[in-house]
């Protein structure tokens, strides 16, 4: 029998025959080729052995590599066993654990779901809940069963298990520990969908509404659906959201986080999509708004500097606007109300000391003041009336007693 080392190098010497396009290089190691086959393989004669092997070498190769990696997990899990600790079972280790009784198998279970191997524990307590479905441990096995679903990606999924442990069991520590597990689903399904998420939220409210089971967990259903539409960059949802919240339990404890929130998607709509002017002024309005509300609110700060924030973008597009007229347009004339509104409304900016100097140039050029009746200004390629014609004469006032 050869040795590995001997079939290295009959490998790498057969390596020209499998062409430069097939994207190997010189092989170091590779798993020998079974035995079954290298039998055949050798009643084939020299030359259509090099052909035989040319031929498979890229489907076997990366089988056996593939092989090889599986051969090496299975013993590191013989070598390593797996532990898990869950509040049902304790730190356990799974291979240990007997199965000959139904609450073995039930421990069994849920030591898979904790361990990771989650259909398989799923399906565990499936088939155990049909044999017994009247037992005392079935609520706590639906509740795993809905763990190992959020964890493994199915959040619709687990709500409905959930849904049915609340219309089924719906009391207690055990209620709250389905209504918290719900909110984790949803949380979850938002990294995934944002939309089918909010779906999952609506339920949520609708039913903690309806049983006004906790008009606080309402709100916070409605503030982590309007967060979800914010961090997925979805603002004007996110404003309608964090608005809605603040209409529908006014007396949340969430009011004034919300409060700021609005402020924040307007923002977010007027830099990050660029909406001009108009959201800019919004945001500035709804930040001022905030400070004026809760003063002592800890993002009050924030605020206001955002405020300022808000001020100085206002002032940049007005400065934008009017540098247009004076320079690309070439109608400077066109810029003064422009120049004006920034003087009056944002004077501690740095464009407000541009626009007295370029309202100064602008006003010497001309041969009119820019204000008074229209018969004083002096627009260029407009010709001016005579003095006689721009002002109709008064009337003569009437005589008394005629």
């Amino acid at each position: 029998m050869r040795s590995s080392d001997e079939a290295i190098n009959e490998q790498n010497r057969l390596m020209p025959l499998l062409g430069t396009s097939s994207g190997h290089g010189r092989l170091v190691k590779r798993p020998p080729v079974p035995a079954k086959i290298s039998v055949v393989v050798a009643s084939l004669g020299s030359r259509w052995r090099e052909t035989f092997l040319s031929s498979f070498r890229p489907c076997l190769v990366p089988l056996y590599g593939a092989l090889a990696l599986l051969a090496v997990g299975a013993a590191a899990v013989r070598a390593e066993p797996i532990e898990v600790w869950m509040p049902e079972t304790g730190e356990v280790q799974i291979e240990a654990l007997p199965r000959g009784t139904p609450e073995e198998q039930r421990l069994h279970a849920l030591a898979l779901i904790g361990a990771g191997q989650y259909a398989a524990g799923i399906f565990q307590l499936r088939e155990l809940i049909k044999t017994d479905p009247g037992s005392e441990w079935v609520p706590q096995a639906r509740l795993a069963i809905a763990r190992g679903l959020i964890a493994s990606g199915h959040a619709n999924e687990a709500f409905d298990e959930l849904d049915y442990v609340l219309a089924r069991y719906g009391d207690g520590e055990l209620a709250s520990r389905a209504t918290s597990l719900q909110f984790t689903a949803a949380r979850a399904e938002a990294m995934r969908d944002v939309d089918s998420a909010a779906a999952l939220y609506d339920r949520l409210i609708e039913r903690l509404i309806y049983t006004r089971a906790t008009l606080e967990d309402a709100a916070r259903a409605c503030k982590e659906k309007a967060d979800a539409f914010y961090r997925a960059g979805r603002y004007l949802e996110a404003g309608e959201e964090y608005k809605s919240l603040v209409g529908t339990f006014p007396d949340s404890q969430w009011r004034s986080y919300c409060a700021y929130m609005v402020a924040e998607c307007e923002w977010q709509l007027a830099t990050t999509f660029g909406l001009g002017l108009e959201r800019t002024e919004m945001a500035e309005r709804s930040f001022r708004d905030f400070v004026d509300w809760y003063p002592a609110d800890s993002r009050a700060a924030q605020a206001r500097d955002k405020t300022q924030e808000a001020r100085g973008s206002q002032a940049t597009i007005y400065w934008e606007t009017a540098l247009y007229y004076v320079d690309a347009a070439r109608k400077p004339w066109g810029a003064v109300s422009y120049l004006e509104h920034i003087l009056k409304e944002f004077p501690d900016t740095p464009e407000a000391e541009w626009a007295a100097r370029e309202l100064a140039r602008v006003r010497g050029a001309l041969e009119a003041p820019l204000r008074g009746e229209v018969w004083e200004m002096a627009l260029p390629g407009v010709t001016r009336a005579a003095p006689e014609q721009q002002t109709p004469a008064a009337p003569a006032p009437s005589q008394g007693g005629a």
